[in-house]
């Protein structure tokens, strides 16, 4: 075939809205129908790995291009290849090659009806995780459910009529009695067998993934899983192909869901102090303000904080040391503040009004969000002042710990800055 061109629905995509859509689904009977409703065309030239089976089709939408993928057929067996596995490297592949700026993974999925599931309605996740990695050993545990948020789109929530449920993976049609264990421990309302790989890849990458399932069977229903699936496949495919033009429609309209939203801080009122006493400075040997004075790579002055009970909880408070606070542009007022960290953003407050200067609300969404441990550290690089009407901070997460050179380092220059990687 011969490569897309540009239809009548094509116009210059608006500054700012998104201009590269990846697509990922698992099933070649999903994917058709908005490979026709799209006017997508299959790639002539494979950007894959000779040998994987992965199909791609291509083209433009109102001056949005469109990647859609879907992993292709077992060569031995003929079956759409399925599972966590093959979505995880088809979605890697493609990332590395399109670089999208957005990626919707598209798919049919199980409901259950305890959570107000019926056939044929359309979720858009707002977590996923799985279901079937038991690892019970700490920390483990947590790295093989490896919950994660998805990227937030409140306006698709608002424009549309679509649910919003937590989405729950794992490799089996059925479910064992492990299975549905783990699926309530997660909160889930459906479970599909691709999401929190697609996640994983997207999330290593700073990529941002939205989810949208379309039930086609009910998991705890009183019909068998795959007779149902399938009786309901081809009508619940139809019920997706509407969600996702509708989420492409949105994609077009850079009024309605931008790829990479601005986080804008909001000063939150800051709790009064309490008797918790903020956690100690680094061993560095001296009272010296070597933290501020010794660059990182990119030069700019930061702090550390080695993660305690106090940082998590009960009230989830990161002290800024005395040591720092006079490189904030205000140190006695109250401020807004962003963290960054992973390609993602949390609003939060500087509270330097207070007795003990600290950082509060939208802290503990921060180390919710990532997992925070006693134990792990933080580095808050100080990377603006004032751009935003508020404070910038980059946020490196080191597990287990600061590294030998943080701890002890004393009198590094510029031709000699610390380097962190996460």
């Amino acid at each position: 075939m011969a490569p897309p061109s540009d239809s009548d629905d094509s116009a210059p995509i608006p500054a700012g809205a998104i201009s590269k859509l990846l697509i990922v689904i698992a099933m070649q009977t999903e994917a058709l129908p908005l490979v026709n409703k799209f006017h997508l065309v299959e790639a002539e030239e494979s950007i894959f790995p000779k040998g994987a089976p992965w199909i791609r089709y291509h083209g433009n939408y109102k001056g949005l291009h469109v990647d859609l993928v879907w992993p292709g057929k077992d060569p031995v067996l003929g079956v759409d290849c399925v599972g966590t596995v093959s979505a995880a490297l088809v979605t890697y592949a493609s990332i590395q090659s399109l670089k999208p700026d957005l990626i919707i993974n598209a798919g049919t999925a199980g409901g259950f009806k305890a959570k107000g599931a019926d056939i044929g309605d359309v979720y858009l996740a707002s977590d996923v995780a799985f279901h079937d990695r038991r690892i019970p050993i700490p920390v483990f545990d947590m790295y093989g459910i490896g919950t994660r948020k998805t990227f937030a789109t409140p306006n698709i929530l608002k424009e549309l009529n679509l649910k919003v449920g937590k989405l729950s993976t794992g490799d089996s049609l059925d479910m064992s009695p492990h299975d549905e264990s783990a699926i309530l421990n997660n909160d889930a309302t459906v479970k599909d067998m691709e999401g929190a790989a697609v996640a994983y890849v997207a999330d290593m990458f700073s990529t941002p993934a939205i989810f949208v399932k379309a039930v086609t069977d009910i998991v705890d229903g009183e019909k068998p899983t795959a007779e149902e699936f399938l009786q309901n496949l081809v009508a619940v495919t139809a019920a997706l192909d509407k969600a996702v033009t509708e989420v492409m429609e949105l994609d077009t309209d850079p009024t309605k869901l931008k790829a990479k939203p601005i986080i804008k801080p909001k000063v939150e009122p800051c709790d009064d102090d309490d008797e918790l006493p903020p956690p100690p400075p680094p061993a560095s040997g001296s009272g010296e303000d070597w933290e501020a004075t010794t660059p990182l790579a990119a030069g700019n002055p930061f702090f550390t904080a080695l993660i305690a009970k106090s940082h998590l909880h009960p009230k989830f408070q990161m002290w800024i040391p005395p040591r720092f606070q006079h490189r904030l542009a205000e140190p006695e007022a109250r401020t807004a503040a962003v963290l960054h960290s992973g390609g993602k953003s949390w609003a939060t407050s500087y509270c330097g009004h207070l007795k003990m200067k600290k950082l509060d609300a939208g802290w503990s969404e921060f180390a919710v969000d990532n997992r925070l441990l006693v134990g792990d550290a933080c580095v808050f690089e100080l990377v603006a002042m004032g751009a935003t009407g508020g404070l910038e901070f980059q946020v490196q997460i080191l597990r287990g710990g600061l590294p030998a050179e943080v701890v002890t380092s004393k009198g590094l220059t510029s031709d000699q800055p610390i380097l962190i990687v996460d």
